[in-house]
């Protein structure tokens, strides 16, 4: 059984940012019905080239899938091509001493026979909605997260909080790192939504919920950007992904 989904949807813009440290895979303009692996990948920001280590980290594990034929992703899998990605930025920040502090966040689905696998680091994130509802939605690695589930904040209280762009863990050249993962058998009509923090700090839970839940995915998306565009002061990078049906 093969999944068939409708066309990839990109939301990607600057906000009131100086540069884009928000890179996409596929580019943003390049994917199409045919494709099976998406990225949203977020730059830590600042002179430490966040930029470059976001498109590292979308180039080099795309090649590394690519090279392997395109594997059903499992953990151990997606935690080799991430090693890549360290060894990669590890080499730019040698050949680049003022890159030195680079890192990025990490979003990842790929669609393999009738199953999707996801996986991330950092605090960009990862969506699954069934019949209007989030059946699936990745725990941030943040600060933040940390301390509600500790307790001592409320969610609505950790998206106002001055350390909410905080991470505990991201994709760096420092030492590599290990994904969370989540595999599910999607459903006809079944969406996932890659995006950056940028995104979803412009929207309340319930509002992206509704949003995303609307029938015409063509229409979310340019919701979706035309809010981003008026009251991001981030960067914004996102992929809404449709399955459209599920083929013998």
């Amino acid at each position: 059984m093969t999944l068939v989904i409708e066309q990839p949807r990109t939301i990607y813009g600057q906000g009131r940012r100086s540069r884009n440290e928000d890179s996409l895979y596929p580019e943003p303009g390049r994917a199409n019905t045919g494709d099976s692996l998406f990225m949203v990948c977020d730059g830590m920001g600042g002179p430490p080239q966040g930029d470059v280590a976001s498109r590292l980290c979308c180039t080099t594990v795309a090649r590394y899938f690519r090279e392997k034929h395109n594997p059903p992703a499992t953990q151990s899998l997606v935690d080799e091509a991430l090693r890549s990605v360290f060894d990669a930025l590890r080499d730019h920040v040698a050949r680049h001493p003022e890159g030195a502090g680079l890192g990025t966040t990490f979003t990842f689905l790929q669609l393999s026979g009738d199953s999707a696998f996801l996986a991330w680091c950092g605090d960009s994130r990862l969506y699954h909605l069934r019949e209007g509802a989030i059946h699936f939605r990745s725990r941030d690695h943040s600060l933040v997260q940390a301390m509600v589930d500790a307790g001592e904040l409320s969610a609505p209280e950790a998206s106002r909080h001055p350390l909410s762009n905080v991470v505990t863990r991201a994709v760096t050249a420092d030492q590599p790192v290990q994904a969370d993962c989540h595999s599910v058998r999607p459903r006809p009509g079944d969406r996932f939504f890659l995006c950056s923090d940028g995104v979803f700090d412009a929207f309340d839970e319930e509002a992206l919920k509704q949003l995303l839940a609307r029938p015409d995915s063509a229409a979310i998306a340019r919701e979706l950007e035309d809010h981003c565009a008026r009251l991001c002061s981030d960067n914004y990078a996102a992929y809404l992904v449709t399955v459209a049906r599920i083929d013998d």
